[in-house]
């Protein structure tokens, strides 16, 4: 892959463009709008390909540019947890933790886990006026 081989660009095209955009699938929820981001991710992956050295690390390289654009598409900064992802993209908390756990195995994403603490105090004052 040392040069702009319009060929094997091709050919790697057809070979992973239904998988690029199951992964656009998964995470923005939209099969039109997934065709859309593969697009773009391709777009990215050209402009790379004398770049890129094997067909492993053309298909590495390809998975992270259609995260990447969907992410980008979804205007996210910082972090969002499993119910924020649900609203911005319409859908379950059950499905977007089935596409996250798929993405977290792939090494697409990373999770944190964090513990929020809610202390709720009973003020006897309030009581006692009653």
């Amino acid at each position: 892959m040392a040069r702009r081989d319009s060929e094997a660009f091709t050919a790697f095209v057809l070979a992973s463009q239904p998988r690029l955009r199951r992964t656009a699938y998964l995470i923005c929820g939209d099969w039109e709008l997934a065709s859309d981001h593969v697009q773009e991710a391709l777009i990215r992956v050209y402009r790379h390909w004398p770049r890129l050295r094997s067909e492993p690390e053309a298909h590495a390289y390809a998975r992270k540019a259609v995260v990447s654009v969907v992410i980008d598409a979804l205007d996210l900064v910082g972090e969002l947890c499993v119910g924020d992802l649900a609203l911005v993209l319409g859908t379950t908390e059950d499905a977007v933790g089935y596409g996250l756990r798929i993405l977290r195995t792939a090494g697409l994403v990373q999770t944190r886990k964090a513990v929020r603490l809610v202390e709720q105090r009973h003020d006897d004052r309030q009581q006692r006026g009653r």
